[in-house]
């Protein structure tokens, strides 16, 4: 019997949930996070007896050391071991050049299980750009491009491997992921593309993907508390000075405001100089493109103060409706999105 049991529920894995397995790997996600997910799954079925796919722990663990011992260092020059990485890896690796001193490394990077999402997902619906992957430990900056799934949940469909995301190679990069996508299936679009840096370069995803492109103000927000919690002492000047930023960008996605407003700021709040100083430095320039373009206030749009609300694009009630709703909490809790 005890026999026959484990025969019974021995790891019955799909080429789909293996690629699934492997992906969340590469990203960082843990053993045990990836089982309490499988076992809350399978449990949903009503157990392993009415589940096609089968995980068991030391399994997964496998596929983790296998992972581990790919991406370690395979040489001592930088460009030789990605070289060797990418001969190793041909089928997920979407866009390669060569890159040196002058011309910087761009490596786009997507398995066939996160093809298959971003065809799924990301059809007539919306697509974002998380630039801060880990980029405090990564000698070269990885951009993830995130899709939701019908759980709600943030499913990474490529990442890009970049100095930044405005780099002199965007354009190639983004075209080599859009005709990727299109040879899959040529009725392949997308409603929406939401970046995180207002550097981004908004014309080249416009002009690729033929679609709107937001941005989402949630990494600033973040960045200006983190640093008025280090050059604002005073508990009550850093809340009305984060008061003061917040109703700002309310006021501006409403139509209600200008670069004026924040103009008005610095003159208010010249007494906070470390953290005002940040501000014009990083931040101000920034912002005043944004918000000064051309064409700036007819193209907005904003979801701003619904916890766990996400954008909502209703191109025709005649049509099939891309409706992108309930998107996690920690990528729009306080955003607002600006339509460039």
């Amino acid at each position: 019997m005890a026999a026959g049991a484990r025969v019974m529920f021995a790891p019955c894995i799909s080429e789909g949930l293996l690629l699934r397995v492997q992906s969340l790997l590469y990203v960082g996600v843990s053993v045990e996070s990836i089982m309490q997910r499988h076992n809350e799954s399978v449990e949903k079925q009503g157990g392993p007896s009415n589940c096609n796919d089968l995980l068991t722990h030391s399994y997964v663990r496998r596929q983790e050391r296998v992972i581990r011992r790919s991406i370690y260092e395979l040489d001592a020059d930088v460009a030789v071991s990605i070289n060797m990485w990418v001969e190793n890896h041909q089928s997920h690796v979407f866009f390669d050049e060569d890159f040196s001193d002058v011309d910087p490394l761009t490596l786009g990077i997507q398995t066939e299980w996160q093809l298959q999402q971003m065809i799924r997902f990301g059809n007539h619906s919306l697509i974002a750009s998380d630039s801060r992957f880990r980029t405090t430990k990564l000698k070269y900056p990885v951009h993830s491009l995130l899709v939701i799934n019908e759980d709600n949940k943030v499913i990474p469909v490529a990442w890009i491997v970049a100095p930044k995301f405005e780099s002199s190679n965007a354009h190639k990069w983004m075209r080599a992921f859009y005709n990727r996508d299109q040879t899959k299936d040529p009725a392949w679009n997308l409603a929406g593309f939401i970046v995180d840096d207002p550097l981004a370069d908004v014309l080249t995803i416009s002009d690729v993907f033929q679609c709107s492109v937001m941005i989402s103000f949630w990494r600033v927000h973040h960045a200006w508390h983190k640093n008025l919690v280090k050059k604002c002492v005073d508990n009550e000047m850093r809340a009305t000075t984060s008061r003061r930023l917040h109703q700002a960008v309310d006021n501006i996605c409403q139509q209600r405001g200008s670069k004026r407003l924040f103009e008005d700021f610095i003159e208010d709040f010249f007494d906070e100089s470390d953290f005002v100083d940040y501000f014009k430095a990083t931040w101000y320039p920034r912002i005043v493109f944004v918000v000064s373009d051309s064409q700036w206030g007819n193209r907005l749009y904003q979801e701003f103060h619904k916890p766990r609300a996400g954008v909502t694009m209703r191109k025709s009630k005649k049509k099939e409706e891309p409706v992108l709703e309930d998107l996690p909490k920690e990528y729009y809790d306080d955003v607002s999105a600006f339509i460039l």
